[in-house]
């Protein structure tokens, strides 16, 4: 039910972009005369025949010199019901709703929808597959039938529409409007918008084809846009504003709870790391006096915790971590924590003695911004003193923010090094190739410094 129905005083411009040798269809034509005889108001028709991303430009100038307060862009090759437009202003009178999109599909198989969320990982949009019959939150469209607020417009800089980094002119206003602006992009499923084609390409087409596979064609086609980009606009993260570390850390304790909960505590979860977990207890702790004080910072679900305390039973072990689920698990192995961001490591009231014969952090570091990284190690060098270690583990050259938008920073063995010397005296990195899993058959390389502020240096 439309709740807010158009009022006979609203001002509406219609934006009808159109290349040199298009013409408008007959369905298109009447699909206008029956919008505007089923929702009268004060619409102005502004109507530019250029290449598509210089005709939206100039039509949003020409829409920026009225008085008009909406925008609705049409293309020339759409066809739509008459209540699309109440549909899409009665939604868009929502307090967090900006700009509202019909949801229509590509004129090629496999159809799919024009509605699309931002995949930072593959750096590039991703197709929704599948929605319910509620109105949602959606990251760019097709403007082929989309309502925009003037504040909107208002807000953003020109050119509005472009191509950049490989992306259409739709897609990076939709970026800019959300990205730099916050601007929230809605979809309505009510709102029926057909492509014209050599047919006409309607959600029915959609409906028939076998969603498994379009899937696994939509994974493999991110693959393949993943490489084009790269080949062909090798900075096209950074130009468009999409490199992870031009977004928040997504590293949050919410983040972090829904992982573990996912993969379970220490004994069902994959993250063993075999190779690299088995040189740093036996070769690397070999030795170590037996009622070690140890603190681990990003202890997980304690699997580490678990592999160390079997091999050393009397060690007093403590661990931190952001993830209070993660914590859960950890106690449920008799070992204690607390759940916190870092820095710092530990408040005072915590108790800790000083100085620790050994602090562990175990693909933890590359999870940091520079600042809270950098404050963590030097916090952990005065913790130890003269006579403890630390030892930290990073991914070797491989793994980057872009790869992989929960790392923060990419690592390798000199860098790693200069890194570490920030905080302590000295610092031995060693390179380990290490499965993830015990499942696993490929390796990935790490590193594993260790370090401490003894005069007599790090064992060879």
């Amino acid at each position: 039910m439309i709740k807010n129905k158009i009022p006979t005083t609203e001002k509406i411009a219609i934006g009808l972009p159109r290349g040199v040798d298009t013409r408008y269809h007959y369905e298109t034509v009447r699909s206008l005369i029956e919008m505007f005889s089923t929702s009268p108001c004060q619409y102005q028709m502004i109507s530019v025949s250029k290449v598509h991303h210089v005709a939206r430009n100039e039509i949003i100038k020409d829409f920026l010199d009225s008085d008009k307060q909406y925008l609705l862009f049409i293309d020339s090759d759409m066809i739509w019901e008459k209540d699309s437009l109440p549909l899409a202003y009665d939604l868009i009178q929502r307090e967090d709703v900006d700009i509202v999109t019909a949801i229509y599909h590509q004129k090629n198989k496999p159809y799919l929808p024009t509605i699309k969320k931002l995949d930072l990982k593959a750096g590039c949009y991703n197709s929704f597959i599948s929605w319910g019959g509620k109105p949602f939150e959606v990251d760019g469209s097709g403007m082929g039938f989309c309502l925009i607020a003037r504040h909107v417009l208002e807000a953003m800089k020109p050119p509005h529409c472009d191509w950049v980094g490989g992306f259409s002119e739709d897609l990076y206003f939709f970026l800019k409007a959300k990205k730099d602006h916050g601007f929230k992009i809605w979809a309505h499923p009510r709102i029926r918008v057909s492509h014209i084609a050599e047919t006409t390409i309607t959600t029915a087409d959609w409906d028939k084809q076998f969603k498994p596979g379009i899937k696994a064609w939509v994974r493999e086609n991110m693959k393949y846009s993943s490489h084009y980009l790269k080949k062909l606009y090798p900075n096209w993260r950074e130009s468009l504003g999409i490199h992870p570390l031009q977004f928040k850390n997504i590293n949050t304790d919410k983040y972090w709870d829904s992982i573990y909960k996912k993969e379970g505590g220490a004994n069902k979860n994959w993250r063993k790391y075999p190779e690299k977990f088995d040189f740093i207890v036996k070769d690397l702790l070999k030795g170590m006096k037996p009622k070690a004080d140890i603190l681990e910072l990003g202890c997980g679900v304690g699997v580490f915790a678990k592999l160390l305390k079997s091999n050393y039973p009397d060690i007093s072990y403590y661990g931190i971590d952001i993830s209070q689920t993660a914590i859960d698990e950890l106690k449920k192995l008799g070992l204690d924590g607390v759940a916190k961001s870092m820095p710092p490591i530990l408040e005072l009231e915590q108790g800790v003695k000083k100085p620790l014969d050994l602090i562990i952090g175990l693909e933890f570091l590359e999870h940091l911004d520079d600042e809270p990284r950098l404050g963590v190690v030097r916090e952990a060098s005065e913790m130890i003193g003269g006579s403890g270690r630390a030892i930290f583990s990073v991914p070797d050259d491989c793994m980057p923010p872009e790869d992989v938008p929960e790392h923060r920073v990419k690592f390798n063995k000199e860098s790693f090094e200069e890194f570490l010397s920030k905080a302590f005296d000295n610092v031995k990195v060693h390179q380990i190739a290490s499965r993830p899993s015990t499942l696993s058959e490929g390796k990935f390389n790490f590193l594993v410094a260790d370090c401490n502020n003894n005069k007599k240096g790090v064992k060879k």
